[in-house]
Parts: C-alpha cells; sequence; structure tokens
C-alpha cells in the first residue's frame, strides 16, 4: 500500500478568512479537514445559508447532527483544501482507518477501529461502505 500524499495544512485563522463575503471562497472545517464548498452553495437541498452559517470553522457537529447520506458527502463540486492545523494526527488515523481523499468527507463511524486494517482487503472492504 502506497503511503497517501502530505495534505496542506490549513490555519484557524486562514479558515476564518473563507467566510462568504464577496470574491472570498467559502471553507468549511469537517472531521479535521478543510473544504471548499463555494460551487455547492447553490446546489445544497437546504439552501447555500445552512452551509454559510458554519463557514469558516469547524462545521463536524452541524453535520453529522443532520445524518448527511454517503451520497452528500462525495460531491463533485466541495473541494478538499488541505487539513485544519493541529488536526494532522486525526486525520492520519482516519487515513489508518481505511478513509481516502478520493472517498469525500470521511464518515468516521463506518471506519474500523485503528489496527483493524493490517490488509488491502480490509482497508477495500472499510472503503465499501461509502
Amino acid at each position: 500500500m502506497s503511503a497517501a500524499a502530505p495534505l496542506s495544512v490549513v490555519s484557524e485563522g486562514e479558515l476564518k478568512r473563507h467566510r462568504r463575503s464577496e470574491g472570498q471562497r467559502v471553507w468549511i472545517a469537517l472531521h479535521g479537514l478543510v473544504y471548499d464548498v463555494t460551487d455547492y452553495l447553490p446546489y445544497h437541498p437546504g439552501g447555500g445559508d445552512l452551509i454559510e452559517e458554519a463557514a469558516g470553522r469547524d462545521g463536524t457537529a452541524g453535520f453529522e447532527d443532520t445524518d448527511h447520506s454517503a451520497n452528500s458527502r462525495t460531491q463533485k463540486l466541495i473541494k478538499l483544501v488541505g487539513v485544519l492545523s493541529g488536526q494532522e494526527e486525526y486525520v492520519s488515523e482516519l487515513r489508518q482507518r481505511g478513509w481516502k481523499e478520493s472517498r469525500g468527507i470521511p464518515f468516521p463511524e463506518r471506519l474500523p477501529p485503528l489496527g483493524a486494517c493490517t490488509s488491502e482487503a480490509s482497508l477495500q472492504r472499510a472503503n465499501s461502505f461509502f
């Protein structure tokens, strides 16, 4: 298994600068990862305003509280920017548990516990949940 490429580290200050304002991209942190959601705002089923409320900060709790589907986690208009500063170890753990960037926003509850993914086959089984 090849090592995953390192992600750019995004500071809290940089994340905060990406709230909704004229000419500014809209970023949100979910599970320690920073996503650019600007292009998805007009297509969000509940309206882009819901996403904008969490723009520029960690929106994990609100995202998970609304029970998003696997499909909502893999929207092509949502782009991974990097890892939120201070969350590098957590994101590394998600990767060790089988999460890959190509799978979109992590669904930690559906990933096997740390140490359970010991082979490529177990990683493939973990990723089949998405």
